[in-house]
């Protein structure tokens, strides 16, 4: 008599689900509110409620300061998402990563902070195990063919394009992405940052959307505490979002497929050149200064 597993129960429940559909919908509420954000205001005025609960967003009649709260809005919640459908996606490659029996548990095991951290590193690191790449194939793809092709080949690459960029920004924007979920101690904004050589002369400038936060370095015992600015690009941002979600989309029908037996239809291939959109194209930040940072005092522990 045939004994059921007990992780294939857990399949079954882990695949009912849809964490790619969640981001979507987060991915339309922000675009939404960046295309239609005064008709939005025009709609919450007039008051909505749901259960009991009535909300109503009060007129304001200063212009400028709307302005400055919706492009806070936009540049906070952007940089929020990104941050968490990179390392949602990551976690869920991590997890199915070799085809385990129950990739629900693999996920899960990998919230130990230093374990994830160490893992991000090696995505984000210039070069890949060739057993890896092939599990890009398996995971992304559905197959690994003994003999790969050139178009298999160029879709692998664009993958570990995006992995290692998502990785990378994980890693460089961790006490950001801390300082938001605890107290949402950031301010996000429009900075201006000037340059200027030993004349007074200015050599470098630049204005733009930002997000500001506080990080420390510790070193012995002392603290460094630095005030960080990163000057932020919606549309890339958003771009990103959008390669990352085709991604998980791609690996949840795979998956779902290969442990439940559901009907696998067609998934999206992204390209290297959408890769490099972001990166060297037309929606890299030509900004001549993406980050700064300034000690603001030094802490004896």
């Amino acid at each position: 008599m045939h004994s059921e597993q007990p992780w294939e129960k857990l399949n079954e429940g882990f695949y009912t689900g849809n964490p790619a559909a969640y981001f979507r919908r987060r991915q339309f509420l922000l675009v939404l509110a960046a295309t239609r954000m005064r008709e939005l205001d025009e709609f919450l005025e007039q008051g909505i409620s749901f259960e009991g609960i009535e909300l109503k967003l009060e007129p304001s009649s200063d212009i400028d300061n709307e302005t400055r709260l919706h492009q806070a809005f936009l540049v906070a919640e952007s940089e929020i998402l990104l941050h968490h459908a990179s390392e949602a996606l990551i976690r869920l490659f991590l997890g199915h990563e070799g085809r385990p029996a129950c990739p629900w548990i693999e996920c899960s095991a990998l919230r130990e902070p230093r374990r994830f951290r160490e893992e991000v590193d090696r995505l984000a690191a210039n070069t890949w195990a060739p057993e890896r790449r092939r599990e890009i194939g398996h995971v992304f793809l559905g197959a690994a063919p003994d003999e790969p092709g050139e178009e298999w080949n160029d879709a692998v690459d664009a993958v570990i394009m995006l992995l290692r960029l998502l990785s990378k920004n994980l890693n460089e924007d961790a006490n950001m992405y801390n300082a938001v979920k605890h107290g949402m101690t950031v301010i996000p904004g429009e900075a201006y940052i000037g340059l200027s050589d030993d004349s007074g002369q200015a050599v470098l400038g630049h204005r733009g959307l930002s997000v500001a936060f506080l990080e420390s370095t510790k070193v012995g015992k002392e603290r460094t505490w630095r005030e960080t600015t990163k000057w932020c690009s919606v549309p890339r941002t958003l771009w990103l979002i959008d390669l990352a979600l085709r991604q998980m989309e791609a690996l949840w029908i795979i998956a779902s497929a290969r442990y439940v037996g559901k009907p696998a239809k067609g998934v999206h291939v992204i390209t290297k050149d959408a890769v490099r959109l972001a990166t060297t194209g037309e929606l890299a930040s030509g900004a001549p200064v993406k980050r700064f940072s300034r000690i603001i005092g030094i802490e004896q522990l």
